[in-house]
């Protein structure tokens, strides 16, 4: 997370792991079910949401425990084995509040929590985002054996 405060400064978290969910019609089985041939889902990230819950991700997860902004993304990388989306939370779109998790969606709408889950990530350090400051999150995912 990148936070743009009021003063000019920037805030920015350490990289962080997170969970690609395994439930049934999310994450991990949605590539599986994908590669069987059913094509029901896309399988594009469209929209991502930040939220306040502190509850540890598990494989079971649909959605955030408690979201509270969502925005789409947008690809700024891709390679071989990887691709990144920046996603920008604008000071008047995110509620002043402490943000613990994150998660991108698979054929979402502007709807917070609407589309297929891929993946969840608890924070490692609380985020305080105040009144004035942007928020951009970076997600990079990539397979790897």
């Amino acid at each position: 997370m990148i936070n743009t405060k009021r003063d000019g400064s920037r805030w920015e978290s350490d990289w962080m792991e997170n969970l690609v969910v395994l439930s049934e019609d999310h994450g991990g089985n949605l590539l599986i079910k994908r590669l069987g041939g059913n094509n029901e889902f896309s399988l594009n990230i469209t929209h991502c949401d930040i939220g306040t819950d502190n509850t540890t991700p598990a494989d079971s997860d649909t959605q955030l425990g408690n979201a509270r902004a969502r925005s789409v993304p947008q690809k700024i990388d891709e390679s071989s084995n990887s691709v990144a989306f920046q996603i920008f939370y604008p000071d008047g779109i995110l509620p002043n509040d402490t943000y613990r998790e994150f998660g991108a969606f698979i054929d979402g709408s502007s709807t917070i929590d609407s589309g297929q889950l891929w993946n969840r990530l608890l924070l490692s350090v609380d985020y305080e985002k105040a009144t004035g400051e942007d928020t951009t999150a970076i997600l990079d995912l990539s397979v790897s054996n």
